[in-house]
């Protein structure tokens, strides 16, 4: 049995991933503000991932007869979607604390609880294309993806130079049909050029079901980690 620690599993690509390894027998501990899920092998913490002081509440405990341990870092928010000068500073600090801080709290405290355990362990950062590209209106969440690529990046290494039994990626899913998508149509064209792109892919059914991306990033979580490149993208897959 694998346990699974998956952030933001009320909605979209977190809840598609845990439906999915409870249908495989793993217990699944979702962290997220709201419980949507009922299993008897799901657990819940009731959390605000962007509040950093309840971060420290969540406790990693070794299981027994864990056959290994992962940590999904899947929550994030697109942030308001409007040009520098015209953002509110508490949303600014909500997101980035969501999309940079809270996966790099939880790492920490991962490892810190379970290094010890024979059982091997595994961290998946759901990161975006968004972290590599220049997209005007979201200098937020590009910045905070781009900032957990390279967090991703240093921990791998870290992990390295220890010959860890412990393995971290980050991986871009894709443009996956959830709540986000519909935040970023309803964007304003003021402050997003880009808009008719993303209108687009909705119209012309382009976008990936969450459950699908979900079984992608399963079935292929093995190679995942073979590959030596620490940013990678599910399409390769």
């Amino acid at each position: 049995m694998k346990v699974i620690y998956i952030t933001g599993t009320s909605r979209g690509l977190g809840k598609a991933l845990a439906e999915q390894y409870l249908q495989n027998g793993d217990l699944v501990v979702g962290m997220s503000r709201n419980s949507t899920i009922k299993h008897p092998n799901y657990q819940h913490i009731p959390v605000d991932l962007s509040d950093i002081e309840k971060l420290e509440k969540i406790v990693f405990r070794p299981t027994d007869n864990a056959e290994s341990y992962i940590l999904i870092n899947n929550a994030g928010t697109l942030g308001e979607v409007k040009h520098v000068g015209s953002m509110d500073s508490l949303m600014i600090a909500k997101a980035v604390n969501l999309n940079i801080t809270a996966p790099m709290v939880l790492a920490n405290k991962f490892m810190d609880a379970l290094c010890n355990e024979k059982a091997p362990k595994y961290v998946l950062n759901i990161g975006s294309g968004a972290g590599t590209s220049a997209i005007d209106g979201w200098s937020v969440y590009c910045s905070s993806k781009a900032a957990i690529n390279m967090f991703g990046e240093i921990f791998d290494k870290e992990l390295m130079l220890k010959d860890s039994n412990c393995k971290v990626r980050t991986l871009a899913p894709g443009i996956i049909d959830t709540e986000m998508q519909s935040e970023i149509r309803q964007a304003s064209r003021e402050h997003f050029s880009d808009l008719k792109r993303f209108e687009d892919y909705k119209k012309n059914n382009d976008l990936n079901s969450a459950s699908e991306v979900a079984a992608k990033i399963i079935s292929n979580f093995n190679l995942i980690y073979k590959n030596k490149d620490a940013i990678q993208s599910i399409r390769n897959y």
